[in-house]
């Protein structure tokens, strides 16, 4: 049997050329230009994905309430916080499931774990009060972890926060 008597149904009937190839249809510059085509198309998806992530995560940041000291001297906050089934969702993956977030007062607490695994966004949730069964009177303190430098001193920000203070002072 000779290799020009061998039919393959897989190649509809199609026979290599001389070079052993079965794509006769296009020329070696198509292909290459093709093939180079779709790789710049793949990248530019890729960085339109990475650039909605980026968005994404700077839109949560800008709704992370500014720092403001309250001077409430009541009663509204010296209670224990008891969250018995938290479930924290963020880009479609859920961080959190029936957590339970146990708060005593007057205790510091700081969060560990991997990058990306949800420790700033149950912060962020626990500060802009989304959280469920949250107390709304209560008064958390954020700080941003990475703030754009500038020349003011950081007793100067920590000051800036009062806003009860700086109304006293322009009057």
């Amino acid at each position: 049997m000779r290799e020009d008597d061998f039919y393959d149904p897989l190649l509809a009937g199609e026979k290599p050329n001389a070079d052993g190839n079965y794509n006769k249809s296009e020329d070696r510059l198509q292909w290459k230009a093709k093939k180079d085509a779709k790789f710049v198309l793949k990248q530019q998806e890729e960085k339109d994905a990475l650039d909605k992530k980026i968005q994404e995560f700077m839109n949560t940041k800008k709704k992370v309430p500014p720092p403001r000291v309250m001077h409430d001297k009541s009663d509204n906050s010296k209670a224990d916080i008891y969250l018995p089934s938290v479930t924290l969702i963020a880009g479609g993956k859920a961080l959190l499931d029936k957590g339970v977030v146990r708060l005593s007062r007057g205790r510091k607490y700081g969060l560990v774990g991997r990058n990306g695994i949800g420790k700033t966004t149950l912060i962020n949730a626990l500060c802009r009060k989304e959280i469920e069964k949250m107390p709304q009177n209560l008064h958390i303190l954020q700080v941003e972890q990475e703030v754009v430098g500038d020349d003011v001193t950081v007793l100067d920000h920590v000051l800036g926060c009062d806003v009860e203070r700086l109304e006293l002072l322009k009057e």
